[in-house]
């Protein structure tokens, strides 16, 4: 991309980001979603820049927001049909399961306090505290590919505990 084309793309991203993200705010009621869209909208404009007419840019701007709002919309409406379909199938929790269930995290917890300092705090993080990976590896000062390998490792010492057999993207539980 030549230096004309970088700077007619960074005026569109100063000039329309901010009302890009009202935009979509207004569609989505979602101020995140948002952010997000409008990222995804401008990294998909880069890739095509080359070959874009910068007068178009805007329309083709504030259509693809318009577009990706609705069809995030659409994608959490199929989420919640599936989510109503499956847990109308999902039978009432008697005691024994519930005690059953409060066991195996008793034990994950104690299989956690057991791990490394390093893999425990990245497991709490993600998985408790909700962090990404991102997050956890600036915490750490690490990759995160270097939170993968602990999230690997922790996950493949829990599994082992429990005699489950993981092939990526599949499980085999002995139960």
């Amino acid at each position: 991309m030549d230096a004309f084309k970088k700077k007619d793309f960074e005026f569109l991203f100063r000039t329309h980001a901010e009302q890009l993200q009202h935009y979509a705010s207004y569609i989505l009621r979602d101020h995140n979603a948002a952010k997000d869209i409008v990222m995804d909208v401008f990294c998909t404009l880069w890739d095509r820049f080359d070959t874009m007419d910068v007068k178009d840019a805007k329309a083709y701007l504030f259509t693809s927001v318009r577009n990706h709002c609705l069809n995030s919309i659409e994608h959490l409406r199929v989420v919640d049909e599936h989510r109503e379909y499956a847990l109308r199938d999902i039978p009432p929790l008697d005691s024994e399961t519930a005690a059953k269930y409060d066991e195996r995290l008793e034990k994950i917890s104690e299989l956690i306090h057991d791990m490394p300092q390093r893999t425990q705090f990245v497991l709490k993080q993600c998985y408790y505290e909700e962090k990404t990976y991102k997050e956890v590896a600036q915490m750490l000062d690490i990759s995160t590919n270097g939170v993968k390998m602990h999230i690997m490792k922790g996950l493949e010492t829990i599994r082992k505990y429990f005699g489950v057999k993981y092939k990526k993207g599949t499980y085999q539980n002995p139960d």
